[in-house]
């Protein structure tokens, strides 16, 4: 019999909840542990029960930076106040000598968890028990509990987070697939939405609901749900919906009519990627953490977060405002108003944040903004007009006095919004922003820097280059106590390894290898290239270290883009290299391209700042140049046609021969 039959038939004497908020029974009545390391401690006894736990080990985990002394001390207050709180147990579930502590699975103890992941191992597709498993996950493991000075538990406690989220997800999948195909369509579109409020790039559930919308005959419903999955992937990731969502919104919009019970005949999904795990930014992460405690403090921070296309700057952000809403700081909520840069707006003035200011006009803003005298409220309806007309222009004010209003007003409503939360304002895209929006981020960085609130930002690192205003922000935060410049590289080989183990621990080592080699610690190339191969059933380890694979869709846009921004005589040396192909010196390239040495000189540095070429020490040959990433010399070949390629290849085996 189960633990949850045991419950069902009042055998149970404890149940623990540790999905979102803790909370732990016993006999029927709610009790408060000695603190919250204690239900920490409990938690991690429960989820560790592999192998027993040294006492010097648990006290390093909670009480690591206290002394040896004191922390052994805490750890033997804690292991007594769990001994007696659960002394109702038949069994005591806690077992412990002079050196080791350990968890023992006990009939009358039942774990939320413990259930959960029992459920989502065996489930399949049987219908009651994902819903008993979906029902289980009530938010993020330890949810609200705060560990203060242990970065070992802290650690710990994110990849738990993450792994088992990942699960619910899994299973949130599973769930509404099984109840779209039953016709099951409210529940079903119920969880497809708590999918969303987690995950909102879960293309799954994007295609769920389109499914029911067509099958309910409700096209504009069906439109919407497509139209938002184009938007927001647009928005976060820069890219376009798989060829899977894309294909089912084709196919359904082709269907005139459908009628409501044909649901199961709906386009299924089929060789779905699943969802991710975030690995490999752990040190970001803890600079994030430590600007926010910084903020928390009353020391305001800016934090630019720079790297090239697709390295997974919206991913770090978006989980680390994720991690931070589930927490409070000092007793102060954690809010954030999210703005982004596009291309086409980048001379549209201050841009960005009237797109994070009109998250003011929603209803749980009033009673702070009330607070605002109209002198500086005026001034925010200048960038937020849905909150009311703007302040009036002062007769006989010049333009720069006019601005500088502006300025201020946005700063002292900032400074007004962090004495109710702590406030993190994030602007995405920089190397888009148009030169007024920069100039009022760096007045708000300096004139808010002893307030809580944390400013994030994110540019392409190549991208700056044509954002002279940007450039100059950036080196400031290099230069300045109160900001930084995060420059994020790629992921490393073993990171590249987790993440594919988690898509299929079956992968041969052979394709493992070919996928490190193409996506170069790249996780948007990682993650389209897989799902291009679990789109054609091929990611079963069978493909051999002879094939190509191909550029992804997604990938090949955002190339494409950024070599369409090139200049002429740029796009001619950048042609010459992708068909020279391998390692190659400027000599080489100039008899190829048929450029003069001195035009080149400013080409190539152009296209090393740009991030498209890399130079590299290659022993007795000295500099050698070749192309960042070999999917660049790859799109750029594809675009010659036959015979510019003919006439380069000429020109490259003419140079090598001499």
């Amino acid at each position: 019999m189960s633990q949850m039959n045991d419950l069902l038939s009042g055998e149970i004497n404890a149940e623990l909840r540790l999905f979102g908020p803790s909370s732990l029974t016993v006999q029927g009545k709610p009790v408060r542990l000695h603190s919250g390391k204690t239900m920490a401690l409990l938690a991690y006894l429960i989820l560790e029960t592999r192998s027993a736990h040294s006492r010097e080990k648990l006290a390093g985990l909670l009480w690591g930076e206290s002394p040896e002394k004191r922390a052994r001390q805490s750890l033997r207050q804690s292991l007594y106040s769990l001994g007696r709180t659960l002394g109702v147990l038949r069994n005591p579930c806690i077992i412990q000598n002079t050196n080791i502590v350990a968890f023992e699975d006990r009939p009358d103890f039942w774990v939320d968890v413990r259930e959960f992941q029992r459920l989502s191992s065996t489930v399949g597709n049987n219908l009651e028990s994902l819903r008993a498993a979906s029902g289980l996950y009530r938010g993020l493991l330890l949810e609200g509990i705060e560990v203060f000075d242990s970065p070992a538990f802290d650690e710990w406690l994110t990849l738990r987070r993450d792994a088992l989220e990942q699960k619910a997800l899994s299973v949130f999948s599973k769930l509404f697939e099984t109840l779209l195909h039953a016709s099951v369509y409210e529940e079903a579109i119920s969880i497809a939405r708590r999918t969303l409020s987690i995950d909102p790039l879960h293309e799954g559930a994007h295609r769920c609901l389109m499914s029911i919308f067509a099958a309910l005959g409700d096209t504009d419903g069906l439109r919407r749900q497509y139209r938002r999955c184009v938007d927001i992937l647009q928005r976060e990731v820069g890219a376009e919906p798989s060829s899977e969502t894309s294909g089912l919104f084709q196919e359904l919009t082709a269907l005139r009519t459908l009628p409501y019970q044909v649901a199961a005949e709906l386009p299924t999904v089929r060789n779905k990627l699943p969802e991710l795990p975030f690995l490999g930014r752990e040190a970001e992460l803890e600079v994030l953490r430590d600007r926010l405690g910084k903020a928390g403090n009353g020391q305001g921070n800016l934090i630019l977060a720079a790297g090239e296309p697709g390295i997974g700057k919206t991913r770090l952000v978006t989980e680390f405002i994720r991690r931070c809403k589930v927490q409070k700081m000092d007793g102060k909520p954690v809010h954030c108003l999210h703005g982004k840069c596009y291309e086409p707006e980048t001379n549209a003035p201050f841009a960005m944040w009237a797109d994070a200011l009109k998250q003011l006009t929603r209803p749980e803003w009033t009673p702070i903004l009330s607070t605002l005298p109209e002198q500086w409220f005026g001034q925010l309806r200048r960038l937020a007009p849905d909150l009311g007309p703007p302040a009036p222009i002062i007769v006989g004010e010049t333009a720069e006095e006019h601005r500088l209003h502006l300025y201020q007003g946005i700063v002292h409503t900032l400074n007004a919004i962090s004495n109710a939360c702590l406030l993190i304002l994030v602007f995405e895209d920089l190397q888009w922003s148009d030169e007024a929006s920069l100039e009022l981020l760096h007045y708000a960085a300096r004139h808010l820097s002893e307030t809580p609130v944390l400013i994030l930002g994110t540019f392409r690192m190549m991208g700056s280059i044509d954002n002279s205003p940007l450039e100059s922000l950036a080196r400031w935060t290099e230069s300045s106590d109160t900001a930084c410049l995060m420059r994020m590289g790629q992921l490393d080989r073993t990171v590249i390894e987790r993440i594919v183990r988690s898509v299929g621990p079956e992968i041969s080592e052979g394709l493992l290898q070919k996928l490190s080699c193409a996506c170069e610690g790249n996780p948007l190339v990682l993650v389209e290239t897989l799902r291009g191969l679990m789109e054609k059933g091929e990611l079963n380890g069978s493909i051999t270290e002879d094939i190509e694979l191909q550029v992804p869709k997604k990938v090949l846009s955002i190339m494409r883009s950024r070599i369409s921004m090139l200049k002429e005589d740029q796009r001619r040396a950048l042609a010459s290299a992708a068909v020279i192909g391998r390692p190659f010196g400027p000599p080489l390239l100039r008899r190829v391209s048929g450029q003069t040495e001195e035009q080149l000189f400013g080409i190539l540095d152009a296209l090393i700042s740009r991030g498209l070429l890399r130079e590299m020490e290659d022993g007795s040959a000295g500099t050698t140049l070749s192309f960042d990433h070999d999917y660049y010399r790859r799109v750029v070949y594809q675009e010659l046609s036959t015979f510019q390629r003919k006439v380069l290849h000429r020109r490259t085996a003419g140079a090598l021969l001499s």
